[in-house]
């Protein structure tokens, strides 16, 4: 098989039906703090399809929402990694910082929703977070996956989720031009550059790759209207307003996916 098409076969792609979706980056943090719960209720409420969020693992394998893998430095001290920390602790010193399941109950609230969880790396502690995803999302109910994809930065966390046949598409994140040559090699879906990294040529060839592409972090209607019009399948941003707008003025709100 040409590595340039591989798919993971399970299961249907959750963006499959309509293009663009419009996604919360790390909710609406400009509403509520990012990765909070509120967060992620008020960008569902403002109107875009789904949300995307992050994940980072507790020494004990909690898988928790963050964006940094440490805590906030406290002044004299040195950075402190949620990795190093048990759950229980990590409760304790930041008692709003949501975990996995509890994502799992907004999505129960708003049965429409889509969610891109961001898979970050592992390094530098190294641990089983890819396996302990899989097993996490196989005791979900069909109707939650069938929601959801994963991207990351990391293509060994792409290739041990397809290793572990994770039911859900993965997705490759993008921020340098040079990663975009690994493309052809990963089990994914969609890219998910940069919009610094978005031409008319680039977007073609992601597409004649049969690749979903969305885009980040895209917070201003005129960027948001420009990357529509080249055929993004999808905007991620910490704004709904500038993305619902962008959506509206493109007359794409209803178009067939192209992959």
């Amino acid at each position: 098989m040409d590595p340039s098409r591989a798919r993971p076969t399970t299961p249907k792609q959750p963006w499959g039906t309509k293009t663009p979706i419009l996604l919360g980056h790390r909710g609406a943090p400009r509403a509520a703090p990012e990765n909070t719960d509120a967060a992620f209720r008020a960008a569902l409420e403002a109107g875009l399809d789904g949300l995307e969020t992050d994940l980072q693992r507790t020494r004990d394998g909690v898988l928790v929402l963050s964006h940094d893998p440490f805590l906030a430095r406290e002044p004299g001290h040195a950075h402190e990694f949620i990795a190093t920390l048990d759950d229980s602790a990590l409760r304790e010193r930041i008692p709003t910082m949501s975990r996995l399941a509890e994502l799992r109950e907004v999505l129960a609230d708003y049965p429409q929703a889509l969610l891109n969880l961001e898979l970050k790396t592992d390094a530098p502690f190294g641990d089983a977070r890819a396996q302990e995803l899989v097993e996490e999302l196989a005791i979900w109910p069909d109707q939650l996956t069938q929601r959801l994809w994963i991207s990351t930065f990391d293509p060994v966390q792409l290739l041990r989720l397809a290793e572990a046949d994770v039911a859900v598409p993965l997705a490759f994140l993008a921020f340098e031009a040079a990663a975009l040559a690994l493309l052809p090699s990963l089990p994914i879906a969609a890219v998910h550059p940069h919009h610094s990294l978005v031409t008319a040529e680039r977007m073609a060839e992601w597409h004649e790759r049969e690749l979903a592409v969305f885009v980040w972090t895209v917070n201003d209607a005129a960027l948001a209207e420009r990357l529509l019009a080249l055929g993004a399948d999808g905007l991620i941003g910490d704004v709904p307003e500038p993305l619902i707008a962008a959506r509206r003025s493109t007359g794409r709100s209803f178009q067939q996916s192209t992959v």
